[in-house]
């Protein structure tokens, strides 16, 4: 997407699968960026209700509400940020994959 025009930095992961360690280092490795990992993996669908419901709650008279942003910001914790291996072998590994994905040969892995 970043040679398309856009500007990704990081990737973001929620929910239970930010409990897999393994899954999360090799997301980070493979997207060469670093994974950030909210402080409440257990609890995401609540956490986002709540920052929905703090939303719907500041609505003054004439229906604006505080940017949701702003309520993200302020209700969310530092959590943790996985960033890709150092390590020059699974980083070769990657990239062998990702050519050949790219180039539509088949890799069966080994």
């Amino acid at each position: 997407m970043n040679k398309a025009g856009h500007r990704i930095t990081s990737v973001f992961m929620s929910g239970s699968q930010c409990q897999n360690d393994i899954l999360v280092n090799l997301v980070a490795s493979a997207c060469d960026m670093p994974v950030l990992i909210p402080r409440y993996i257990h609890a995401a669908v609540c956490h986002g209700a709540a920052m929905l419901g703090a939303k719907a709650a500041s609505a003054d008279s004439q229906g604006k509400t505080e940017d949701l942003w702003d309520i993200m910001d302020r209700m969310s914790k530092p959590g943790k940020k996985v960033l890709p291996t150092e390590d020059k072998n699974e980083k070769a590994l990657l990239g062998v994959k990702t050519v050949l994905q790219a180039t539509e040969i088949p890799w069966d892995g080994g």
